[in-house]
């Protein structure tokens, strides 16, 4: 151990950065009993969960700011990259694979008429403000 601090402060400070509750055992010398113990402490696990999910939150913040400045310079990659996040149903640009229909595709010479064309959108659509 390189600290003599007490290993529910190791666990804390290891959560704070963004380690894992895994991670932040390794990182706290955690022996199995010392891990087992606490797992079942659902007390304990619901602050080191809150913890997790504080700078979870604060970093969100940052993010929302940093997006901010984008959308103010015009661009909008960081609002629909937290678009897709936040709600990937919705915003994620990509089908359910039960929501994809049957597409069959006759490559022949004879009948260019019964050819498909498969277009996924790209960029190449103008967008309007």
């Amino acid at each position: 151990m390189l600290t003599n601090m007490p290993k529910s402060d190791l666990i804390y400070n290891a959560l704070t950065v963004g380690l894992s509750l895994k991670d932040a055992f390794i990182y706290a010398g955690c022996t199995e009993q010392e891990i087992s113990d606490i797992l079942a402490d659902d007390r304990q696990m619901a602050y080191y969960n809150q913890l997790a999910r504080q700078l979870e939150y604060r970093l969100l913040e940052k993010l929302q700011a940093v997006a901010d400045k984008q959308m103010n310079m015009g661009k909008e990659a960081a609002l629909t990259w937290m678009l897709e996040r936040v709600n990937p149903d919705r915003w994620g640009g990509k089908a359910k694979t039960d929501e994809l229909p049957d597409v069959h595709i006759h490559l022949s010479n004879e009948n260019v008429e019964d050819c498909m064309e498969i277009h996924k959108p790209s960029n190449d659509t103008e967008v309007h403000k």
